[in-house]
C-alpha cells in the first residue's frame, strides 16, 4: 500500500466520519423540534 493510497483511504474515512456527524447533528435537532412542537400543543 503506498502513501497516495493510505492519503486517500484517510480522506474517505473523514469525510464518511464528517457526513455522519452532520447526519446525526441533523437527527438530533429535528427530534428536538418535534418534541417542542409537540408540548407546544
Amino acid at each position: 500500500m503506498t502513501t497516495a493510497d493510505r492519503r486517500a483511504v484517510l480522506a474517505a474515512l473523514a469525510a464518511l466520519a464528517a457526513f455522519t456527524i452532520v447526519v446525526l447533528s441533523l437527527v438530533l435537532v429535528v427530534l428536538v423540534v418535534a418534541e417542542k412542537a409537540l408540548i407546544g400543543l
